[in-house]
């Protein structure tokens, strides 16, 4: 038999470590024992799309294996259309160059219906229908959580009908077998109609972790490698930080762990959607001062810190698992094998074949509600609430017990039961018994395939994980939010002099309030686009910041920048045009010549705006939505603003605007109408929306402090008002302007609190 094994690619991750330690299976199998057909001698093939940082330099002694470089079996790029039978002629092109033919090999596929690659499965469909054997070994799914996959595959397939999408992306042909890694997944695979005879388990085989050093020897690099004290209690999660794995309770156990104790994640993400992630939660941890180190095996050019990935595992003193979701879940076997206790997060789907063997999992906790006030497991909550419960959280006086002692007490038990289930000899014997079955397949009737039975069983609320599909612009407003707080500083009101007037408002069921100067301080006192606080070095520095190359002329940046608005003004039929500043820094940057992603463009704006226009909270701010909120009040916003403003809430509140108990659609920002104040247009938006929760315009008192671009348009609309007159930077009586002689407002509050006096 010659074996030809397909995947993505060969970087380091889990199923390049089951491809590994399969063939070193393999090869523990005496000669005479391997399956082979006797005209041809033994060949295994691994064909891949050339990536291969996770393939080990040599191979298992006397078991030849030949790479391939077959690029068609790359990730899809964006909005890829399948191609199937385009596929599958390369694909029998690429293994007849190679003395690979139907009738003498045996394919061996790994995820191949994950959504990387669309047109992989309908190749497949076409090479069975050509005789070709295979065994469909599935790690993962695409309807397990990854919504991102699931909807790429139903565009680019042109079906969304889980049965039908079901039979393109699980063929049912005689000579196409299928292996799952767990029970779990074959049971699943029985109910969605595999014939039992054309399934198998395959439990992932677990190596020795042969060539880790002492553990004091490790140490003695490690720890300086990481910036680490010598005494410190290393605890290291050994992945690649993806969204499953859940990275921000990793955050929040360096957050609750003992004084010394100190958290590493060895790999970043290749995945931009997983980079944009890891990096957030990396920004957060550095922002908050937390015992974290992130991609500890990365290069460090890269940013990571060029640590050997035994000598780190070698010097830890525990193994941590957070992850929500896990194919097989090795890290429950190697941590063992490798002399070191494990805690963290149990999953109960996959541990229950491990505890049946035997196995103890002292340190392991189905849920996590160890912080402050916390009412839901951490991992139900989405990354942007996991952000906010970290940023509350304080070092207890009694620090959590991770359970790294009581863990250590099972290392001896629980890595015998390893060795005796999971070894490679007896999974190369399993391997010689499924690949046997998948060569003496003649035929026979292939049942429909109910695809609809994945989609359900993935479906269960008990799997969804906010964390899982934490969607690649989400991670990318996440890290720009963590971009703000790095930026923002304490930014003090000034003391105006003002005197309050503080009548009281009765009927008041809604306040609605402005943001620049009155919920935040604003250096500039009002969003800078309008103020005209430009600064030529902070363009420099942010065109320098996001795309690396300096600018010569900072000035000339600035000026383009305040033409391209006014341009954008000149265009627009509005009395009171409002820009969106994402298409004017693509116009300015088209204008110098410069390329820039979508990414890179929001970036810009938010490192331009925090350094021409720092803004922070306004004193009383927490004390005043907490209080109105409590009492019932409807809370609302129409603001002058860019996409960045609502952003700007968590990182410098503790909070996001949902969390303060502002409704989205009683909020009305500027950019998203392309009309500003002093115009009406907004606070007539926002009383239709008040409306619609039954509260009239004279219900509502809205708050700025500004009177003409607030109290003016306000009051035009229906609405009470107050000027704010708490910072002498936003202050706007305007008493020049004869055209606001007869407008006064209702109320004059010199500190938000003040507000509650009035209407409460």
């Amino acid at each position: 038999m010659q074996l030809a094994i397909l995947h993505h690619h060969l970087n380091r991750g889990g199923v390049t470590s089951v491809i590994v330690n399969q063939l070193r299976a393999l090869a523990t199998l005496p000669a005479a024992e391997r399956p082979e057909r006797p005209e041809r001698p033994e060949r295994v093939v691994v064909l891949y799309d050339g990536q291969r940082d996770g393939w080990p330099e040599t191979s298992p002694e006397g078991f030849p294996i030949e790479l391939v470089i077959e690029p068609a079996l790359a990730y899809d790029r964006a909005a890829a259309a399948a191609d199937p039978a385009g596929l599958a002629a390369t694909l029998a092109a690429r293994l007849a160059e190679n003395g690979l033919t139907a009738d003498t090999t045996l394919l061996q596929v790994h995820n191949h219906a994950l959504g990387k690659n669309v047109s992989l499965p309908g190749a497949l469909r076409r090479l069975a229908d050509g005789g070709w054997r295979m065994l469909l070994q599935v790690h993962d799914f695409a309807e397990d959580n990854r919504p991102d996959n699931y909807r790429h595959l139903q565009v680019s397939l042109s079906e969304s009908d889980p049965d039908r999408l079901g039979g393109l992306l699980y063929p049912q042909a005689p000579g196409v077998h299928y292996a799952t890694l767990t029970e779990r997944d074959a049971d699943l695979f029985r109910a969605a109609g595999v014939a039992a005879e054309r399934l198998h388990t395959l439990p992932n085989p677990v190596s020795e972790f042969s060539g880790m050093p002492p553990r004091e020897e490790a140490r003695s690099r490690v720890l300086p490698a990481l910036g680490l004290p010598k005494d410190a209690q290393l605890v290291v999660y050994p992945v690649r930080g993806i969204r499953r794995k859940n990275l921000g309770e990793m955050l929040l156990l360096s957050a609750l762990a003992p004084e010394g104790t100190y958290f590493a994640v060895t790999l970043r993400p290749k995945n931009p959607a997983e980079a944009a992630s890891f990096d957030r939660w990396r920004r957060l941890a550095d922002s908050l001062d937390l015992p974290c180190c992130f991609d500890t095996g990365g290069p460090k050019e890269q940013g990571g810190y060029g640590c050997d990935f035994l000598e780190t595992l070698a010097a830890a003193d525990a193994i941590v698992t957070t992850s929500v979701a896990e194919g097989f879940g090795m890290v429950f076997l190697e941590a063992w094998l490798a002399g070191k206790p494990l805690i963290g997060r149990d999953l109960p789907e996959i541990t229950r074949e491990f505890k049946a063997a035997g196995m103890r999992f002292r340190s392991l906790w189905a849920e996590l509600r160890a912080a402050e006030s916390l009412e839901n497991d951490f991992a139900r909550l989405t990354a942007t609430e996991q952000a906010e419960v970290i940023q509350a959280t304080r070092r207890p006086t009694v620090p959590l017990d991770l359970g790294i002692e009581a863990a250590a007490g099972d290392i001896a038990a629980n890595a015998a039961v390893v060795r005796e289930h999971y070894n490679t000899e007896s999974i190369g014997r399993r391997l010689k018994v499924v690949f046997s079955a998948v060569l003496a397949d003649r035929g026979g009737l292939a049942g429909d395939f109910h695809g609809e039975a994945i989609v359900e069983h993935f479906a269960d609320p008990v799997r969804q994980s906010p964390v899982r599909v934490e969607s690649v612009a989400s991670a990318e407003r996440d890290t720009l939010s963590d971009l703000i707080t790095q930026l923002s500083g304490p930014l003090p009101s000034e003391p105006t002099g003002e005197t309050a007037d503080l009548p009281k408002l009765p009927g008041v069921r809604a306040v609605v309030f402005d943001v620049y100067g009155t919920l935040l301080v604003s250096g500039s006192g009002d969003i800078s686009l309008a103020s005209g606080g430009a600064r030529g070095a902070a363009a420099a520095d942010a065109l320098q910041a996001v795309l690396g190359e300096p600018v010569a002329d900072g000035e000339a940046v600035v000026a383009a920048l305040h033409a391209a608005i006014h341009a954008a003004h000149d265009a627009s039929p509005s009395a009171h045009p409002e820009v969106e500043i994402r298409d004017i820094w693509r116009t300015v940057l088209e204008g110098l010549g410069r390329a820039a992603t979508d990414a890179q463009i929001e970036r810009l704006a938010v490192e331009y705006e925090c350094r021409v226009n720092p803004i922070g909270p306004m004193p009383g701010l927490a004390e005043t939505l907490d209080a109105l909120r409590d009492a019932g009040q409807l809370l609302g916003i129409v603001s002058n603003a860019q996409f960045f403003t609502p952003l700007a809430f968590a990182p410098l509140t503790g909070k996001s605007l949902r969390s303060w108990g502002f409704a989205p659609e009683l909020s009305v920002w500027s950019y998203e109408h392309g009309e500003a104040k002093p115009g009406a247009y907004l606070y007539e938006r926002c009383a239709d929306a008040l409306a619609a929760h039954g509260v009239a315009a004279d219900e509502a008192l809205f708050v700025g402090n500004d009177l003409r671009n607030d109290v003016a348009p306000a009051q035009q609309t229906g609405f009470r008002t107050a000027l704010f007159a708490g910072d002498a930077r936003s202050l706007r009586w305007r008493r020049d302007d004869r055209s606001l002689a007869d407008v006064r407002p209702d109320a004059v509050v010199t500190d938000l609190r003040e507000l509650l006096s009035i209407v409460l």
